[in-house]
Protein backbone atom coordinates (compact mmCIF):
# COMPACT_ATOMS: atom_id res chain seq x y z
CA UNK A 1 0.00 0.00 0.00
CA UNK A 2 1.40 3.45 -0.92
CA UNK A 3 1.85 6.13 1.72
CA UNK A 4 -0.98 8.16 0.12
CA UNK A 5 -3.34 5.17 0.28
CA UNK A 6 -2.37 4.47 3.87
CA UNK A 7 -2.99 8.07 4.87
CA UNK A 8 -6.43 7.97 3.14
CA UNK A 9 -7.37 4.77 4.89
CA UNK A 10 -6.26 6.17 8.22
CA UNK A 11 -8.28 9.34 7.63
CA UNK A 12 -11.40 7.36 6.83
CA UNK A 13 -10.94 5.08 9.82
CA UNK A 14 -12.11 1.45 10.03
CA UNK A 15 -15.53 0.56 8.59
CA UNK A 16 -18.11 0.18 11.33
CA UNK A 17 -21.72 -0.91 11.29
CA UNK A 18 -22.90 2.67 11.49
CA UNK A 19 -21.06 4.06 8.45
CA UNK A 20 -22.29 4.02 4.82
CA UNK A 21 -20.33 0.97 3.76
CA UNK A 22 -21.41 -0.95 6.84
CA UNK A 23 -25.04 0.03 6.40
CA UNK A 24 -25.00 -1.03 2.76
CA UNK A 25 -23.60 -4.45 3.54
CA UNK A 26 -25.88 -4.91 6.55
CA UNK A 27 -28.92 -3.76 4.58
CA UNK A 28 -28.17 -6.18 1.77
CA UNK A 29 -27.74 -9.05 4.24
CA UNK A 30 -31.00 -8.15 6.00
CA UNK A 31 -32.90 -8.00 2.68
CA UNK A 32 -31.42 -11.31 1.57
CA UNK A 33 -32.35 -12.89 4.89
CA UNK A 34 -35.90 -11.53 4.58
CA UNK A 35 -36.26 -12.91 1.07
CA UNK A 36 -35.02 -16.31 2.20
CA UNK A 37 -37.50 -16.31 5.08
CA UNK A 38 -40.53 -15.50 2.90
CA UNK A 39 -42.53 -18.42 1.57
CA UNK A 40 -45.11 -18.61 -1.24
CA UNK A 41 -47.75 -18.48 1.48
CA UNK A 42 -46.50 -15.05 2.56
CA UNK A 43 -47.02 -13.66 -0.94
CA UNK A 44 -50.43 -15.32 -1.19
CA UNK A 45 -51.49 -13.84 2.16
CA UNK A 46 -50.33 -10.38 1.04
CA UNK A 47 -52.29 -10.77 -2.19
CA UNK A 48 -55.44 -11.71 -0.28
CA UNK A 49 -55.05 -8.61 1.88
CA UNK A 50 -54.58 -6.34 -1.14
CA UNK A 51 -57.62 -7.77 -2.92
CA UNK A 52 -59.81 -7.31 0.14
CA UNK A 53 -58.56 -3.77 0.75
CA UNK A 54 -58.06 -2.33 -2.72
CA UNK A 55 -59.53 -4.83 -5.21
CA UNK A 56 -57.92 -7.05 -7.82
CA UNK A 57 -56.83 -4.06 -9.89
CA UNK A 58 -54.36 -3.08 -7.17
CA UNK A 59 -52.48 -6.38 -7.36
CA UNK A 60 -49.13 -6.48 -9.13
CA UNK A 61 -45.92 -8.33 -8.40
CA UNK A 62 -44.31 -5.03 -7.38
CA UNK A 63 -47.22 -4.01 -5.14
CA UNK A 64 -47.30 -7.36 -3.36
CA UNK A 65 -43.54 -7.27 -2.86
CA UNK A 66 -43.71 -3.71 -1.49
CA UNK A 67 -46.47 -4.83 0.87
CA UNK A 68 -43.98 -7.36 2.29
CA UNK A 69 -41.03 -4.98 2.23
CA UNK A 70 -38.98 -6.84 -0.38
CA UNK A 71 -38.02 -6.33 -4.00
CA UNK A 72 -40.25 -7.61 -6.85
CA UNK A 73 -37.62 -10.21 -7.72
CA UNK A 74 -38.42 -11.95 -4.44
CA UNK A 75 -41.95 -12.60 -5.71
CA UNK A 76 -40.68 -13.97 -9.02
CA UNK A 77 -38.68 -16.58 -7.14
CA UNK A 78 -41.97 -18.28 -6.24
CA UNK A 79 -44.41 -17.28 -9.01
CA UNK A 80 -43.95 -17.11 -12.76
CA UNK A 81 -46.13 -14.01 -13.14
CA UNK A 82 -49.08 -12.16 -11.65
CA UNK A 83 -51.61 -14.59 -13.12
CA UNK A 84 -50.02 -17.53 -11.33
CA UNK A 85 -49.97 -15.56 -8.08
CA UNK A 86 -53.65 -14.67 -8.44
CA UNK A 87 -54.61 -18.26 -9.30
CA UNK A 88 -52.86 -19.50 -6.18
CA UNK A 89 -54.37 -16.73 -4.05
CA UNK A 90 -57.90 -17.39 -5.33
CA UNK A 91 -57.46 -21.09 -4.66
CA UNK A 92 -56.27 -20.32 -1.12
CA UNK A 93 -59.32 -18.10 -0.68
CA UNK A 94 -61.58 -20.98 -1.76
CA UNK A 95 -59.78 -23.39 0.55
CA UNK A 96 -60.12 -21.19 3.62
CA UNK A 97 -63.82 -20.55 3.14
CA UNK A 98 -65.00 -23.97 4.48
CA UNK A 99 -67.85 -24.07 1.99
CA UNK A 100 -68.88 -27.72 2.33
CA UNK A 101 -71.68 -28.26 4.89
CA UNK A 102 -70.54 -30.61 7.63
CA UNK A 103 -73.92 -31.60 8.98
CA UNK A 104 -75.76 -34.64 7.70
CA UNK A 105 -78.83 -33.47 5.79
CA UNK A 106 -80.98 -34.32 2.74
CA UNK A 107 -79.34 -33.44 -0.55
CA UNK A 108 -81.76 -30.58 -1.21
CA UNK A 109 -80.86 -28.90 2.10
CA UNK A 110 -77.19 -29.67 1.47
CA UNK A 111 -77.27 -27.88 -1.91
CA UNK A 112 -79.07 -24.90 -0.38
CA UNK A 113 -76.57 -24.68 2.50
CA UNK A 114 -73.62 -24.88 0.11
CA UNK A 115 -75.07 -22.19 -2.14
CA UNK A 116 -75.75 -19.91 0.81
CA UNK A 117 -72.19 -20.30 2.12
CA UNK A 118 -70.78 -19.59 -1.33
CA UNK A 119 -72.97 -16.50 -1.60
CA UNK A 120 -72.05 -15.19 1.86
CA UNK A 121 -68.34 -15.74 1.21
CA UNK A 122 -68.33 -13.92 -2.13
CA UNK A 123 -70.54 -11.13 -0.83
CA UNK A 124 -68.06 -10.56 2.01
CA UNK A 125 -65.10 -10.52 -0.41
CA UNK A 126 -66.41 -8.94 -3.63
CA UNK A 127 -62.90 -8.05 -4.79
CA UNK A 128 -62.57 -11.49 -6.36
CA UNK A 129 -65.67 -11.21 -8.53
CA UNK A 130 -63.96 -9.79 -11.67
CA UNK A 131 -61.58 -12.76 -11.84
CA UNK A 132 -63.90 -15.70 -11.27
CA UNK A 133 -64.44 -16.26 -14.99
CA UNK A 134 -60.95 -15.48 -16.26
CA UNK A 135 -58.73 -17.50 -13.91
CA UNK A 136 -58.28 -21.25 -14.21
CA UNK A 137 -59.53 -23.40 -11.37
CA UNK A 138 -57.08 -24.38 -8.67
CA UNK A 139 -56.80 -27.46 -6.49
CA UNK A 140 -59.38 -26.39 -3.91
CA UNK A 141 -61.91 -25.30 -6.55
CA UNK A 142 -61.51 -28.65 -8.31
CA UNK A 143 -61.99 -30.49 -5.02
CA UNK A 144 -65.18 -28.51 -4.34
CA UNK A 145 -66.52 -29.41 -7.78
CA UNK A 146 -65.73 -33.08 -7.21
CA UNK A 147 -67.41 -33.07 -3.80
CA UNK A 148 -70.60 -31.58 -5.25
CA UNK A 149 -70.73 -34.02 -8.16
CA UNK A 150 -70.02 -37.03 -5.95
CA UNK A 151 -72.79 -36.06 -3.53
CA UNK A 152 -75.37 -35.80 -6.31
CA UNK A 153 -74.18 -39.01 -7.93
CA UNK A 154 -74.71 -40.81 -4.62
CA UNK A 155 -78.29 -39.51 -4.65
CA UNK A 156 -78.91 -41.15 -8.02
CA UNK A 157 -78.05 -38.41 -10.54
CA UNK A 158 -75.76 -39.00 -13.48
CA UNK A 159 -72.32 -37.39 -13.44
CA UNK A 160 -73.28 -35.20 -16.40
CA UNK A 161 -76.43 -33.85 -14.76
CA UNK A 162 -74.52 -33.31 -11.51
CA UNK A 163 -71.79 -31.34 -13.26
CA UNK A 164 -74.32 -29.22 -15.15
CA UNK A 165 -76.10 -28.51 -11.87
CA UNK A 166 -72.79 -27.37 -10.39
CA UNK A 167 -72.22 -24.91 -13.23
CA UNK A 168 -75.77 -23.62 -12.92
CA UNK A 169 -75.36 -23.21 -9.16
CA UNK A 170 -72.19 -21.14 -9.67
CA UNK A 171 -73.96 -18.89 -12.17
CA UNK A 172 -76.87 -18.32 -9.79
CA UNK A 173 -74.59 -17.54 -6.85
CA UNK A 174 -72.40 -15.12 -8.79
CA UNK A 175 -75.44 -13.43 -10.32
CA UNK A 176 -77.05 -13.03 -6.90
CA UNK A 177 -73.88 -11.45 -5.49
CA UNK A 178 -73.77 -9.02 -8.43
CA UNK A 179 -77.39 -7.99 -7.86
CA UNK A 180 -76.55 -7.26 -4.25
CA UNK A 181 -79.93 -7.67 -2.57
CA UNK A 182 -83.65 -8.41 -2.84
CA UNK A 183 -85.49 -7.53 -6.03
CA UNK A 184 -89.16 -6.74 -6.45
CA UNK A 185 -91.81 -4.61 -8.10
CA UNK A 186 -94.53 -3.04 -5.99
CA UNK A 187 -97.93 -1.77 -7.22
CA UNK A 188 -96.65 1.77 -6.63
CA UNK A 189 -93.72 1.18 -8.98
CA UNK A 190 -95.72 -0.68 -11.61
CA UNK A 191 -97.44 2.26 -13.37
CA UNK A 192 -94.16 4.05 -14.05
CA UNK A 193 -92.52 0.82 -15.19
CA UNK A 194 -95.48 0.10 -17.47
CA UNK A 195 -95.31 3.58 -19.00
CA UNK A 196 -91.56 3.25 -19.68
CA UNK A 197 -91.82 -0.25 -21.10
CA UNK A 198 -92.45 -1.40 -24.68
CA UNK A 199 -95.81 -0.67 -26.26
CA UNK A 200 -98.39 -3.23 -25.24
CA UNK A 201 -96.40 -4.39 -22.20
CA UNK A 202 -98.28 -2.18 -19.72
CA UNK A 203 -100.90 -4.74 -18.59
CA UNK A 204 -98.21 -7.38 -18.10
CA UNK A 205 -96.08 -5.06 -15.97
CA UNK A 206 -99.09 -4.00 -13.90
CA UNK A 207 -99.94 -7.64 -13.32
CA UNK A 208 -96.34 -8.29 -12.26
CA UNK A 209 -96.65 -5.51 -9.70
CA UNK A 210 -99.70 -7.16 -8.19
CA UNK A 211 -97.95 -10.54 -8.02
CA UNK A 212 -94.80 -9.09 -6.48
CA UNK A 213 -96.91 -7.28 -3.89
CA UNK A 214 -98.29 -10.64 -2.79
CA UNK A 215 -94.97 -12.47 -2.58
CA UNK A 216 -92.85 -9.52 -1.41
CA UNK A 217 -89.17 -8.78 -2.19
CA UNK A 218 -87.31 -11.85 -3.44
CA UNK A 219 -83.70 -12.80 -2.80
CA UNK A 220 -82.06 -13.50 -6.19
CA UNK A 221 -80.27 -16.52 -4.75
CA UNK A 222 -83.51 -18.08 -3.54
CA UNK A 223 -85.21 -17.67 -6.92
CA UNK A 224 -82.47 -19.25 -9.02
CA UNK A 225 -81.65 -21.91 -6.46
CA UNK A 226 -85.28 -22.93 -6.25
CA UNK A 227 -85.43 -23.51 -9.99
CA UNK A 228 -82.25 -25.61 -9.91
CA UNK A 229 -83.49 -27.83 -7.09
CA UNK A 230 -86.94 -28.20 -8.68
CA UNK A 231 -85.32 -29.26 -11.95
CA UNK A 232 -83.08 -31.76 -10.16
CA UNK A 233 -85.99 -33.24 -8.22
CA UNK A 234 -87.98 -33.61 -11.44
CA UNK A 235 -84.99 -35.25 -13.09
CA UNK A 236 -84.55 -37.69 -10.22
CA UNK A 237 -88.25 -38.56 -10.12
CA UNK A 238 -88.19 -39.29 -13.86
CA UNK A 239 -85.17 -41.56 -13.47
CA UNK A 240 -86.81 -43.51 -10.66
CA UNK A 241 -90.06 -43.86 -12.55
CA UNK A 242 -88.23 -45.17 -15.60
CA UNK A 243 -86.43 -47.78 -13.49
CA UNK A 244 -89.70 -48.86 -11.89
CA UNK A 245 -91.39 -49.28 -15.24
CA UNK A 246 -88.36 -50.97 -16.75
CA UNK A 247 -87.84 -48.48 -19.57
CA UNK A 248 -84.88 -46.24 -20.38
CA UNK A 249 -84.91 -42.82 -18.73
CA UNK A 250 -85.62 -39.94 -21.05
CA UNK A 251 -82.41 -38.11 -21.88
CA UNK A 252 -82.20 -34.62 -20.43
CA UNK A 253 -79.57 -31.92 -20.49
CA UNK A 254 -79.89 -30.96 -16.84
CA UNK A 255 -80.97 -27.80 -15.00
CA UNK A 256 -78.60 -25.47 -16.78
CA UNK A 257 -80.26 -25.69 -20.19
CA UNK A 258 -83.34 -23.73 -21.05
CA UNK A 259 -84.00 -24.75 -24.66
Amino acid sequence: MSKRSARAATARGPAVAGDGAGRGRAGKCDADATRRALSPGDFIAATLELVDTHGVGAVSMRRVAEHLGVSPMAAYRHFRDKEELLVRALDAFAGRAELIPREQMPWTDWVRALARTMYDTLAAHPGWMPLLRSLRAGTNAAALTRTFVERLVREGFTAEVSLRAWFALNQVVIGAVCMGGPVGLTPADAPAAAADGPRGAGPVVLAMGEVMARIGPVEPLDVGLGFIIDALQSQLAGQRLSKTEGRPARATRGPQDTN
